[in-house]
């Protein structure tokens, strides 16, 4: 065999050696290098890395690694999905519900080729968090928020709980101006302005100053499903057309956002009715001789962004003439039976007396 010979076939060996993963299809590049090694690592306040490793050197622009992440607790529940092209993904989640991450390979095309779902589950134990339950925000029309938490049986004494917030896009963390405390350690969150937009999500937790090593016990919320409107005010009565109109104390979106629920009391003949409006007016219909009341409540419907809370009611409007008569009426009744009486005793009185000079 000649040199150039054992020279070319040489070459030939080594391009297919160093090269031999440009021979490889991409289905099956993506099947030999899955994703790896899942890791959970805190960020920022309410904030976890989620990491994984792979060896994929395919440097094409559809391809990616597909990133899904589900609570443990809801069965068939949500699935939260990001398409990445690096080794990790930002989730601002609530960690203490535990957490399944799944990662693969996926090129985004009409094939659809993909590697197979690498999976960790992540939920650690409730002793690894704050020691409280149940902690639950409402906030009362644009400006103020309250939160309210339970603390744990197993709970220190001497826990010191306080209240910080972020938003989810955003570096900066807020916390609490105002407790409440049962005496010994802060329960709630009470009047504290809050100046963020409703409709951005935020992380609001719980931690324990006197135990750091606990993770904040923390819950992951859009503000405006739980936005508690004020009471509708200057409720009035159309008396020629039956109509009732009223208004809200804060309007910062259209009106056809909002739903309100009113309430009408037939007093006379003890009836009472809850209608759901869309509008801030509704004619009512009544008997001009009866006497009813109305109220109204106010929340933020579907149509923009649905708030799970209502506003309280309304001071009642009361309607029907028979209201001051029936006072006046019960007025002079008073009167004459107070008359009636004090006549009886002086006659009793008088009685009294007569009989004694008899005696």
């Amino acid at each position: 065999m000649s040199v150039v010979s054992c020279f070319l076939i040489m070459t030939i060996v080594w391009t297919i050696t160093v090269n031999g993963d440009a021979l490889m299809s991409l289905e099956e590049k993506f099947k030999s290098n899955p994703p790896m090694d899942i890791k959970f690592t805190p960020g920022r306040l309410g904030e976890y890395i989620v990491s994984w490793s792979g060896n994929c050197n395919c440097m094409y622009t559809n391809v990616y690694y597909k990133f899904h992440i589900s609570y443990l607790d809801e069965e068939n529940g949500e699935v939260t999905g990001f398409l990445v092209q690096s080794h990790e993904q930002n989730v601002n989640m609530e960690i203490h519900r535990g957490l399944l991450a799944e990662v693969k390979l996926y090129q985004d095309d009409e094939k659809e080729i993909s590697s197979n779902w690498t999976k960790r589950i992540f939920h650690p134990s409730r002793d690894a968090f704050t020691s409280i339950d149940n902690l639950t925000c409402v906030f009362y029309g644009n400006t103020y928020m309250n939160c309210t938490w339970n603390i744990a049986e197993s709970a220190s004494p001497n826990a010191e709980y306080v209240l910080s917030y972020r938003n989810v896009n955003a570096d900066d963390v807020k916390n609490c101006s105002h407790y409440q405390s049962d005496g010994q350690r802060n329960v709630a969150c009470y009047g504290h302005k809050y100046e963020e937009d409703l409709l951005n999500k935020v992380n609001i937790c719980v931690s324990d100053l006197s135990n750091k090593t606990k993770l904040p016990f923390c819950r992951n919320i859009y503000p405006a499903g739980y936005q508690k409107l004020y009471p509708p005010i200057n409720i009035v009565l159309n008396k020629s057309t039956d109509e009732v109109k009223w208004e809200l104390q804060e309007m910062d979106v259209p009106d056809f956002c909002y739903t309100y629920q009113i309430n009408i009391t037939n007093w006379s003949d003890q009836a009472h009715e809850v209608l759901e409006v869309q509008s801030a007016k509704y004619v009512i219909s009544r008997d001009r001789e009866k006497r009813y009341s109305v109220k109204v409540r106010a929340t933020v419907n579907i149509y923009c962004y649905q708030s799970s809370l209502w506003s309280e009611w309304s001071k009642p409007l009361n309607i029907g003439s028979t209201y001051g008569r029936k006072r006046v009426n019960q007025s002079l009744i008073l009167r004459k039976s107070s008359r009636a009486s004090l006549k009886n005793v002086m006659a009793i009185f008088r009685s009294g007396l007569i009989r004694a000079r008899y005696l």
